[in-house]
């Protein structure tokens, strides 16, 4: 924040009045009514799996209804949880709204940072397994690392940074023949390929 902007910030800060509730209902819960946001189950599903869930549901004391967390509320339900950590907030009709986009709106107007990310996810192992529940996949740091060795020229990619990450840099009219091979990941259609007799190969090059 700009010196300018923290200046004409108005003081004190005024706090919401807030309750935490370990085991709130869960069903007793209220899906906002015209809530914009669409939230990414099988992401979030994921997350809650691999690290567990952490944080509360946050919700409006007076009316019941979800500020933030609708999809990780649903997610723990799916997953046979039938209370869960609520932070109760009292706030009247038009805050709540304000909250309920500006949670979701401020974070999209962050930022990443490439070379932190990918320095961040090649720490973590840069695999299937190391970054399951991150939200990150394999295929983001080969994008990632394809990104900044092309900004360089390098083809020189370090494989106990990138763990067992493969980047090949192609025409589209190859990948889009790569593509069509039998198999319904990259991984498969390679392994499909590297199995198949040098003289079958050259078969399915043509």
């Amino acid at each position: 924040m700009s010196p300018a902007r923290a200046a004409a910030r108005r003081a004190p800060v005024r706090f919401v009045s807030q309750r935490y509730e370990p085991d709130a209902e869960l069903a007793g819960l209220v899906e906002f009514p015209g809530n914009p946001r669409v939230g990414d189950g099988g992401a979030v599903a994921e997350s809650i799996d691999a690290n567990g869930f952490y944080g509360a549901v946050l919700v409006q004391e007076s009316t019941r209804r979800i500020l933030a967390g609708h999809t990780r509320r649903r997610e723990l339900m799916d997953a046979g949880a039938s209370t869960g950590p609520v932070l109760w907030v009292e706030v009247d009709d038009a805050t709540a709204k304000r909250i309920l986009m500006g949670d979701n709106r401020t974070a999209e107007l962050a930022s990443w940072d490439p070379e932190a990310v990918l320095a961040m996810l090649t720490e973590m192992g840069a695999d299937e397994e190391s970054l399951r529940g991150s939200a990150f996949t394999v295929d983001d740091v080969a994008v990632l690392a394809a990104a900044f060795a092309a900004d360089d020229g390098s083809r020189n990619y370090e494989p106990r940074s990138l763990g067992s990450t493969l980047i090949i840099r192609a025409p589209l009219d190859v990948i889009a023949a790569f593509r069509e091979v039998d198999g319904d990941t990259d991984l498969a259609r390679l392994e499909y390929l590297l199995a198949l007799p040098r003289g079958k190969l050259a078969e399915v090059a043509t």
